[in-house]
């Protein structure tokens, strides 16, 4: 058995550097394994076994052939030529940067006008003016309206009706001068057509062919009226501004006209602007409950079909100058069609709004008013309770003119309630201050009571609508009641 070189496994520099003996490891190695000559040879420490080592790393003392990839293909150049351009240098970076700069302007500069069109919404043109958004731009537009306090404003309206028995339209136009004063609204109804039923619901106001007129002024707490085409139509007819919400109608305010659209829109989306005498506008189109238009002056109305509404709102700070509306209506049963259209001029110019000479004024209730002048329909409950109420009120006045032309002052005096059109002296002595005394719209069936004890009066109606607020509730019934001082109770 061969003694095995201690040096065996260790490369050359660490042989050279090692100085500590290394156990003699004894073994029999097969005898194929070396060949015949160093059978009985040590190994040599001139030319040792390569040590042992991961196969990356191996190392071989054997010299192998050297393969060199390919030589990479000579592409002939071309020979330097003057009429051959030369190599294109890069842009300097300031050219770099400044269409980067002017890609950026002309990109904002797409979108900002895109927007003010209308095609696309950034959600930031408030910064620069009125939102996209309808929501938001209705309320800045009513909010601008309530800054500016004075403005003017025409419009005009049409109701297609259209029934079995054939189509009518009623128009209206009117005038507006707002003012921090007070307002002035002067109007116009007509009606054509040959709908029936159209006649029936508007008969009480005006009859087919007919034109009606209407001239209101309110300062402070008072409403003054007139009709212009009727005899006298100078004087002018005051009343307080508190009666119009006891008829459930109250004075039309813009600035809550676009707080109500704001509000309750259903649908909305920005549309193309005008210009108004050179003011750029942005267009608007809503879709709103009319009954939310509605309720704003008549409370009760409750009408739920949706009308389309397209409003022109300065651009920066969103004064309105022109509001548009159209959609189907349904109401006592009949099929209509609405539209019409309201332009706003002078806004924030000075309007001189003057109250009528009290030479001119001759003050009632606006009950009484609206009866007298055919405004009152009484085809309806609340029609004829504001019938009653006109009635009653009108009687009240000629009882006070009895009282003061009797000698001594004294009203009719009767033995308990009486009813009034079975009381043939008391209205003979009211027919001296009134060209017809009324009587309940459904007489006889019902009646307008009386009694007196000659130092005061009670008169009494039975009202329909049992929600009335003015009602007194006597039992079962629910009596409208105009006293004087010094009745019996």
């Amino acid at each position: 058995m061969a003694d095995i070189d201690p040096s065996w496994g260790l490369g050359q520099q660490e042989q050279e550097s090692s100085t500590q003996a290394i156990p003699v490891v004894k073994s029999q190695p097969r005898a194929s394994l070396l060949p015949q000559s160093q059978k009985s040879l040590p190994l040599s420490t001139k030319n040792p076994l390569p040590p042992v080592q991961a196969p990356a790393q191996k190392q071989s003392n054997a010299t192998s052939p050297v393969i060199s990839p390919p030589a990479a293909p000579q592409i002939p150049q071309p020979a330097n030529h003057p009429d051959l351009p030369g190599p294109k240098a890069g842009w300097p970076g300031w050219v770099k940067g400044t269409l980067a700069a002017l890609v950026v302007v002309v990109t904002g500069l797409g979108f900002y006008f895109l927007s003010e069109a209308g095609f696309i919404s950034t959600g930031l043109e408030g910064l620069w003016g009125l939102p996209n958004n309808g929501t938001k731009a209705f309320a800045e537009s009513s909010q601008s309206l309530l800054n500016l306090g004075t403005y003017q404003l025409s419009g005009k309206a049409e109701l297609v009706i259209t029934s079995a028995s054939g189509q009518s339209t009623l128009s209206g136009f009117f005038t507006q001068d707002v003012s921090p004063a007070g307002t002035r609204v002067q109007a116009e109804l007509s009606l054509v057509g040959n709908s029936q039923e159209a006649a029936e619901l508007f008969g009480p106001v005006l009859a087919a062919g007919d034109r009606v007129q209407l001239e209101m002024i309110n300062i402070g707490q008072d409403l003054f009226l007139r009709i212009p085409d009727q005899p006298g139509e100078e004087i002018w007819t005051k009343v307080p501004l508190s009666d119009v919400a006891l008829i459930d109608l109250r004075p039309f305010a813009w600035p809550e006209v676009l707080t109500a659209i704001a509000e309750g829109n259903i649908a909305s989306k920005r549309d193309g602007g005008k210009t108004f005498d050179g003011v750029k506008t942005k267009g608007y189109q809503e879709q709103v409950p009319l009954s939310v238009l509605t309720k704003l002056m008549i409370p009760k109305l409750s009408l739920g079909d949706p009308i389309n509404i397209t409003a022109f709102l300065e651009a920066k700070d969103g004064k309105p100058y022109a509001i548009e509306f159209s959609g189907p209506v349904s109401a006592g049963g009949l099929s209509s069609d609405l539209s019409g259209k309201v332009e706003f001029t002078s806004l924030g110019s000075s309007s001189e709004i003057q109250t009528p000479a009290v030479a001119q004024v001759d003050s009632q209730t606006l009950e009484v008013w609206l009866a007298e002048n055919g405004f009152t329909p009484s085809e309806s409950n609340t029609g004829r309770d504001a019938k009653r109420k006109a009635d009653l009120r009108e009687i009240s006045l000629a009882l006070a003119n009895v009282a003061a032309s009797s000698q001594p002052f004294g009203y009719p005096k009767t033995d308990g309630l009486v009813r009034l059109d079975q009381a043939p002296e008391i209205t003979r002595q009211l027919a001296a201050f009134l060209d017809e005394v009324p009587a309940d719209p459904q007489s006889p069936d019902r009646y307008y009571g009386y009694e007196s004890n000659g130092n005061g009066f009670k008169l009494t109606a039975v009202m329909e609508d049992q929600s009335d607020q003015q009602g007194t509730k006597v039992g079962d019934l629910l009596l409208f009641v105009i006293e004087s001082r010094g009745i019996i109770q």
